[in-house]
């Protein structure tokens, strides 16, 4: 009987989320611009204030985290870019987790109330783990939707997988935020 071989990571998750982003990038229709009087998601507004909750975890395992989460979006580009950056807390059994991330996002208006925004960007992750402090960096892929009910004030969801590079290896983590999308500049 031959010897097992040795169990390495898996890179599906990594592959598989990067190839729907990629699909979404590609695959988006043109839209043609909203009548007068509609909320148009995508040139809507120019800058954009995040707030809400944040929970997830390793994806080999571990603890649950939870936390909120502050970003801002700025459209640099219409319909083309926008940068955002954000701040995360995640906290659980007494460990504290902040990452700090810029992301690149592609913005598509699904229709004149609903945004898709597949986004790409590093990140710097600073953790304290029984009274160790530690930062590392890794880099974010993600894809929020969003939904303005109104003009100013929205609601958004935002999946995400990060991979941090800590002592040489890598660490996958999966997350879920939700909250608040409130318009600051038309």
């Amino acid at each position: 009987m031959a010897p097992a071989l040795p169990q390495l990571p898996s890179l599906a998750a990594p592959r598989l989320a990067a190839a729907v982003c990629s699909l979404l990038l590609a695959g988006a229709p043109a839209r043609a611009a909203s009548p007068p009087g509609t909320v148009d998601a995508t040139v809507g507004h120019r800058l954009v204030l995040f707030a809400g909750g944040l929970g997830g975890g390793e994806a080999t395992g571990g603890p649950l985290r939870g936390g909120g989460l502050l970003s801002l979006r700025l459209t640099a580009i219409p319909r083309w870019l926008a940068l955002e950056a954000g701040a995360a807390a995640l906290f659980a059994d007494g460990d504290a987790r902040v990452p700090v991330y810029l992301l690149l996002e592609k913005p598509f208006a699904l229709t004149p109330r609903l945004e898709l925004l597949p986004a790409v960007g590093p990140e710097v992750v600073w953790a304290r783990a029984a009274a160790h402090d530690r930062v590392d960096v890794g880099g974010r892929l993600a894809c929020a939707l969003g939904y303005w009910p109104s003009r100013r004030v929205g609601l958004w969801v935002q999946p995400a997988f990060e991979v941090v590079l800590r002592d040489g290896l890598q660490e996958y983590s999966l997350a879920l935020a939700a909250g608040l999308q409130i318009g600051l500049l038309p």
